[in-house]
Order: structure tokens, then C-alpha cells, then sequence
């Protein structure tokens, strides 16, 4: 009965590239109507509203994935980045939310 709250082991590349495209596409339409969306500002500052920490983990909890296990969490949230913000290294801003992620505005 409580199978649903367990966490899942591992996800394939398959599911974790489904996981991805959902997750992007989603956040794409949101993108969408902001002129000139960018993850950083003009002085190169990240902006942490806009990393998106908070959507992927609960689009990852909600299909019993853990955001902490890094074999699902950092390749989805890079892939994510990656996708959305193509001018930009992702490697950079999967690296600032692993440093910051005591910050409530990040998390």
C-alpha cells in the first residue's frame, strides 16, 4: 500500500531523457513570454530564481525520485540547464546549486 511514498532505485538514460524533455518543455512555455530570458544577469551574477532547483525536484519527487541521488539529480538538472539555457555552461550553474544549497532563494 505505501509502495508509492518508497523511493525508486535507478532510472535509465531513457527515462531520465524523458524526464528532461517533460521537464524542459514545461519550463520552455514559461520562458516563452520573457524577453531576453537569461539565467544570469549583465554582470555575469547568476540569478537564483531562475536555476529551477525547486520545479525539478518536484517534478523528480512526484515520480519517487530523490533529487539528492546523483545519479538521477545532477544529470537531469544539467541536461535541463543545458537545454533551456544553451548560451550559458550548465557545468557552471549545476555547480553553483551544489555550493548553495542552504540558500532558500536557490532551493
Amino acid at each position: 500500500m505505501f509502495s508509492f511514498f518508497r523511493k525508486k532505485s535507478r532510472a535509465d538514460d531513457a527515462t531520465k531523457a524523458k524526464f528532461v524533455d517533460a521537464i524542459t518543455s514545461f519550463l520552455s512555455l514559461q520562458l516563452f513570454i520573457v524577453p531576453n530570458p537569461s539565467i544570469e544577469d549583465t554582470h555575469g551574477k547568476i540569478n537564483r530564481k531562475a536555476i529551477a532547483y525547486g520545479y525539478i525536484d518536484a517534478f523528480l519527487r512526484t515520480r519517487g525520485y530523490d533529487m539528492a541521488d546523483t545519479d538521477i539529480g545532477v544529470p537531469v538538472t544539467f541536461h535541463v540547464l543545458r537545454k533551456l539555457f544553451p548560451n550559458y555552461n550548465a557545468t557552471n550553474y549545476v555547480e553553483f546549486l551544489m555550493q548553495n544549497m542552504n540558500d532558500e532563494m536557490v532551493a
